[in-house]
Protein backbone atom coordinates (compact mmCIF):
# COMPACT_ATOMS: atom_id res chain seq x y z
CA UNK A 1 0.00 0.00 0.00
CA UNK A 2 2.83 2.37 0.88
CA UNK A 3 4.46 1.83 -2.53
CA UNK A 4 1.15 2.61 -4.22
CA UNK A 5 0.78 5.89 -2.30
CA UNK A 6 4.38 6.92 -3.09
CA UNK A 7 3.86 6.10 -6.75
CA UNK A 8 0.66 8.16 -6.87
CA UNK A 9 2.33 11.17 -5.23
CA UNK A 10 5.26 10.96 -7.64
CA UNK A 11 2.91 10.72 -10.62
CA UNK A 12 0.90 13.76 -9.45
CA UNK A 13 4.08 15.79 -8.95
CA UNK A 14 5.26 14.86 -12.44
CA UNK A 15 1.89 15.82 -13.96
CA UNK A 16 2.04 19.22 -12.24
CA UNK A 17 5.50 19.92 -13.66
CA UNK A 18 4.40 18.84 -17.13
CA UNK A 19 1.43 21.25 -17.07
CA UNK A 20 3.62 24.34 -16.71
CA UNK A 21 3.63 26.48 -19.84
CA UNK A 22 6.73 28.60 -20.39
CA UNK A 23 8.19 30.62 -23.21
CA UNK A 24 11.53 32.31 -23.81
CA UNK A 25 12.41 35.46 -25.76
CA UNK A 26 16.11 35.73 -26.52
CA UNK A 27 17.95 38.95 -25.74
CA UNK A 28 18.44 41.18 -28.80
CA UNK A 29 21.91 42.73 -29.10
CA UNK A 30 21.74 45.14 -32.07
CA UNK A 31 25.08 46.82 -31.29
CA UNK A 32 27.81 44.64 -29.74
CA UNK A 33 29.77 47.79 -28.81
CA UNK A 34 26.79 49.03 -26.76
CA UNK A 35 25.42 45.97 -24.91
CA UNK A 36 21.91 46.12 -23.42
CA UNK A 37 21.42 46.84 -19.73
CA UNK A 38 18.20 44.85 -19.50
CA UNK A 39 15.38 43.16 -21.39
CA UNK A 40 12.57 44.70 -23.40
CA UNK A 41 9.25 42.85 -23.12
CA UNK A 42 6.59 42.51 -25.83
CA UNK A 43 4.97 45.79 -24.73
CA UNK A 44 8.25 47.69 -25.07
CA UNK A 45 8.77 47.99 -21.31
CA UNK A 46 12.39 47.71 -20.14
CA UNK A 47 13.37 45.46 -17.21
CA UNK A 48 16.79 45.35 -15.54
CA UNK A 49 18.71 42.07 -15.51
CA UNK A 50 17.51 39.79 -12.65
CA UNK A 51 14.18 41.69 -12.48
CA UNK A 52 11.06 39.59 -11.87
CA UNK A 53 7.48 40.61 -12.66
CA UNK A 54 4.00 39.22 -13.27
CA UNK A 55 2.07 40.06 -16.44
CA UNK A 56 -1.07 38.39 -17.84
CA UNK A 57 -0.82 35.55 -15.28
CA UNK A 58 2.81 34.80 -16.25
CA UNK A 59 5.78 35.07 -13.88
CA UNK A 60 8.67 36.52 -15.87
CA UNK A 61 12.38 37.06 -15.22
CA UNK A 62 14.99 38.99 -17.20
CA UNK A 63 18.45 37.46 -17.58
CA UNK A 64 21.46 38.20 -19.77
CA UNK A 65 20.11 35.52 -22.14
CA UNK A 66 16.59 36.98 -22.42
CA UNK A 67 13.13 36.85 -20.84
CA UNK A 68 11.63 33.63 -19.50
CA UNK A 69 7.93 33.59 -18.57
CA UNK A 70 5.93 30.70 -17.07
CA UNK A 71 2.23 30.54 -16.26
CA UNK A 72 1.28 30.74 -12.62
Amino acid sequence: MRVLVCSAVTLLAFATVCNAVCYFMGLAVPDIMNPPTGCQDQDGEMHEFTAEWVKNCYECVCSRRGIRCCDM
